[in-house]
């Protein structure tokens, strides 16, 4: 069975080739600056769009992956 999620120490390329970069310990001044639209992605290779701090507050309390989506 083909693992479906790769996941490296800053990265998770999914099976249909996206790739995220991990920000957790950069997002609040990622979200603050407004550069970049910040991801929570689960191991399952859903995301979700991070809208508000709040949100973003939620998912690093979590332990969630956040990430930017990297376009190559």
């Amino acid at each position: 069975m083909k693992q479906a999620i790769t996941r490296m120490q800053q990265a998770i390329i999914t099976a249909d080739g996206f790739i995220f970069m991990k920000v957790n310990d950069k997002a609040k001044e990622i979200f603050n600056s407004g550069l970049f639209e910040l991801y929570a992605v689960y191991s399952d290779e859903t995301e979700s769009l991070i809208e508000t701090f709040e949100n973003l507050d939620m998912h690093l309390s979590n332990g969630d992956d956040v990430c930017i989506k990297n376009t190559i």
